[in-house]
């Protein structure tokens, strides 16, 4: 909440993006790729597309 007020959207997707990495390491794939695709969505509207590139990476490993 902290970052979001303060513009950090960068920080923002971090957070988002280790999230996503807590839940996949504990087995909840669902719950890992939704902190994901909420970063995706984060670094898109920054303009960040190699930021959002990495994060799809992710979604990627993480299978169907």
């Amino acid at each position: 909440d902290l970052d979001r007020r303060l513009g950090l959207s960068a920080r923002i997707a971090l957070d988002l993006i280790y999230a996503g990495d807590n839940e996949a390491s504990r087995g909840e794939p669902a719950r890992a790729r939704e902190f994901y695709a909420r970063a995706v969505a984060v670094y898109a509207a920054a303009g960040n597309s190699n930021g959002a590139d990495s994060v799809r990476s992710r979604l990627d490993a993480l299978g169907k």
